[in-house]
C-alpha cells in the first residue's frame, strides 16, 4: 500500500542580494527618529541646542547633551524632556527625521509631576514648544 498523504515540500531559497535588500528595508523602517531639544529665549530671540535625541518605535528615548550635561536612556519622550526643562526655560523639539506618527506614541498617564510637560500627542509633530 502506498502512502498518498505525504506532501512534497518546496524549499524557497532567497538570494543573498534579496536578503540584504530585506535587511536594508527593515533597518530603514525600524530606525530611531532623531530630534534636537532646544532651549528658546523669545526675549533675546535666541536658542541653543541642549541635547540630541533618538526616539525608538517602542517609545524609548536616548538623549546626549550638547549644551547641557545630559546623557541617558528614558522610557518615554516625556521623561527625557523633563530633564531638559529648567525654571522658565522654554524648550522646543525639532525633528531631524520624520516625526513618529501620533498613533505610534504609547499613551501615558499624566501625574502631577508631569503637569508642566504637555501631552505627548502635542509634542509629536513637526516641532512643538514646551
Amino acid at each position: 500500500m502506498e502512502n498518498n498523504s505525504t506532501r512534497q515540500s518546496i524549499l524557497l531559497a532567497i538570494t543573498p542580494e534579496a536578503l540584504r535588500a530585506e535587511a536594508d528595508a527593515l533597518a530603514t523602517e525600524e530606525a530611531p527618529r532623531r530630534f534636537a531639544v532646544f532651549a528658546m529665549d523669545d526675549d533675546e530671540q535666541d536658542g541653543v541646542i541642549l541635547a540630541w535625541g533618538q526616539y525608538f518605535g517602542d517609545g524609548r528615548v536616548v538623549l546626549t547633551g550638547d549644551a547641557a550635561p545630559i546623557h541617558g536612556r528614558f522610557g518615554s519622550l516625556r521623561s527625557a524632556l523633563r530633564v531638559c526643562s529648567r525654571g522658565d526655560t522654554q524648550t522646543y523639539v525639532s525633528w531631524v527625521d520624520p516625526a513618529p506618527k501620533p498613533e505610534a506614541v504609547p499613551s501615558m498617564r499624566t501625574t502631577r509631576a508631569d503637569a508642566a510637560v504637555p501631552d505627548l500627542q502635542a509634542i509629536v509633530g513637526t516641532g512643538e514648544t514646551l
